[in-house]
């Protein structure tokens, strides 16, 4: 796909480190137990994290 897209070197880099987040956050715990203990629970957590914030002002979408 680099080649495809013109193979610049800022192909495939991380914009920071919002993936590394969103991964720690479905591992977190409170009083030693998982927030997230099922395989579900962290799918979803995940799915949630991946969409973006926007707020709708009259019909215009604002993503944060």
């Amino acid at each position: 796909m680099k080649d495809k897209f013109g193979g610049s070197s800022l192909f495939g880099n991380e914009k920071d480190e919002s993936f590394q987040g969103s991964l720690a956050a479905i591992y977190q715990t409170f009083g030693g137990k998982d927030l997230y203990p099922s395989v579900e629970e962290k799918a979803a957590n995940l799915w949630d994290s991946s969409l973006p914030v926007c707020m709708v002002s009259g019909e215009e979408w604002h993503f944060i």
